[in-house]
């Protein structure tokens, strides 16, 4: 059961009460669906699924044959969000909704690039001439045929993140999973986000907060002459992002050396209770989760090199910076690297000239690698 306390803003000695809005009225579903258009990023889209983050805002109220979608994006990737807001009423109401979306998800599923850019164009009364003008600017560098590759692929396997935004959700999300279960033919990710609104003297403050999120479960479904399909799941369970990183990888190094990290990095964490932080399908990175930070022990690039984000640095705030030296001295020698000392030490890096360590020398050198692991987090538990 949530209970949450009244919130205050203090600002120079002085407590202001924030006072809760309640959703009805001005701020009802439609307040919320503009909310999350005019921005996007109040969705807590890097805590459901990384490889959507980012979003660009398309349109509102795009016709579907099933309906309308409240909200659309694409990133720059190419990954597409569809977002439906709802204020529960029942249990019935959150079925319906669920099914709503998923509706048309399949019905997007059914569209070439072509059709869903000239949908997203006249929904938006044709200011733009592509889609990929929509979502390109000055700050990206993106490959226009890369953009319309990624999302015409998406579309074709249906995969989208999909989020139900409301008020919350009490239903066992168990019943909710199994009602997904009937939806063989799409991959997507689905989640339930609840946005709090409070007043405040200088406008309305919104808290997201991730109520529930499935897991990408794709499905085979297998046909043999004279025999019914058959419909098989996948063994394990991943996220879209950490499938799409191995997708990357497996693309950059064959399938046998992305095999072996993706076994090395799941033995690691099993291991040691690491926490696999994912960068929108571009790296993974095997942090220790400790009180007070996540310190990264390596992070994989989908290329198949290894960066250090901030080993140096986060043991430097524990007063024994030598820690991670040494952690990174230690790997620089079993693989005939040394370690370049950037002047912000966040960045400092084990290299062969101007190139990163890789990561088949982790794979090869798996049980040296394991002692420096071991000899870290030594040294670390006696600084608690």
């Amino acid at each position: 059961m949530k209970q949450y306390s009244t919130p205050l803003l203090i600002k120079d000695n002085e407590v202001e009460v924030i006072t809760q809005i309640e959703k009805k009225g001005q701020y009802n579903e439609s307040y919320i669906q503009k909310l999350i258009y005019d921005t996007p990023q109040v969705l807590p889209i890097s805590r459901i699924e990384p490889i959507y983050d980012n979003p660009v805002s398309l349109c509102r109220e795009m016709p579907l044959k099933t309906g309308f979608v409240d909200d659309i994006y694409v990133n720059e990737d190419g990954y597409i969000t569809i977002a439906e807001c709802k204020l529960w009423k029942n249990p019935q109401a959150r079925r319906e909704v669920v099914a709503q979306i998923v509706d048309y998800a399949q019905a997007l599923s059914e569209m070439d690039y072509e059709t869903f850019e000239k949908q997203i164009l006249l929904a938006r009364g044709g200011k733009e001439k592509t889609l990929f003008e929509i979502v390109n600017n000055e700050e990206n560098t993106i490959d226009e045929k890369d953009f319309v590759d990624s999302v015409s692929r998406n579309l074709k396997a249906g995969r989208f993140l999909l989020l139900i935004v409301g008020d919350g959700i009490q239903e066992n999300a168990e019943n909710l999973i199994r009602f997904l279960n009937e939806y063989s033919r799409l991959s997507f990710t689905l989640s339930m986000v609840e946005i709090n609104l409070y007043s405040t003297s200088n406008g309305v403050l919104a808290v997201p907060n991730v109520l529930l999120k499935t897991t990408e479960i794709k499905r085979v479904i297998y046909q043999t002459s004279n025999e019914l399909p058959t419909t098989v799941d996948e063994e394990k369970p991943t996220s879209a992002t950490e499938s799409e990183f191995y997708n990357r990888l497996e693309q950059n190094l064959g399938k046998d050396k992305a095999d072996s990290i993706r076994n090395m990095i799941t033995d690691l964490s099993n291991k040691y209770n690491l926490v696999s932080v994912l960068g929108r399908g571009k790296h993974i990175s095997l942090n220790l989760k400790s009180s007070d930070e996540y310190f990264n022990l390596a992070s994989f690039q989908e290329k198949g090199d290894i960066e250090f984000y901030g080993i140096v640095y986060n043991a430097g705030q524990l007063n024994h910076k030598e820690i991670g030296i040494e952690y990174l001295d230690t790997i620089a020698a079993f693989t005939n690297a040394r370690v370049t000392k950037e002047k912000q030490e966040w960045s400092w890096k084990v290299r062969h000239d101007n190139k990163d360590i890789l990561a088949m020398e982790l794979v090869e050198n798996k049980e040296k690698w394991e002692q420096a692991i071991d000899k870290l987090l030594s040294a670390y538990d006696e600084l608690k």
